[in-house]
């Protein structure tokens, strides 16, 4: 499992590194991923862009759980991903541990 961490503000400047990791983490076979928005103020669409171009890339069939899961508790986050459907395509939970859990019950 990778986790991704973010906080602050998610626009262009700092989005390039997000994509930077997500391409990393996605590169290994069946990676599972865990992105924890938690800590992130704000997100524009470029960021948004990279969560679903890695969860297309980590496309794979739901009977082996989840390859990645989204960790967001703050509600211009959440509403942003509700806007996008995101939050419909990838888990999204509001406690870290709760995410890393449903990532390990599956092998």
């Amino acid at each position: 499992i990778t986790v991704v961490q973010v906080s602050g503000e998610l626009r262009l400047p700092s989005a390039a590194r997000l994509e930077a990791a997500l391409c990393e983490a996605v590169r290994r076979p069946d990676e599972r991923l865990l992105i924890d928005l938690s800590g992130c103020l704000l997100i524009d669409s470029i960021a948004i862009g990279s969560v679903l171009r890695a969860r297309r890339a980590l496309d794979r069939d739901t009977a082996t759980g989840p390859a990645m899961v989204l960790v967001a508790n703050r509600p211009q986050i959440l509403r942003a991903l509700g806007l996008t459907g995101i939050d419909r395509m990838v888990p999204t939970l509001g406690e870290r541990h709760r995410a890393l859990d449903l990532l390990l019950r599956f092998p």
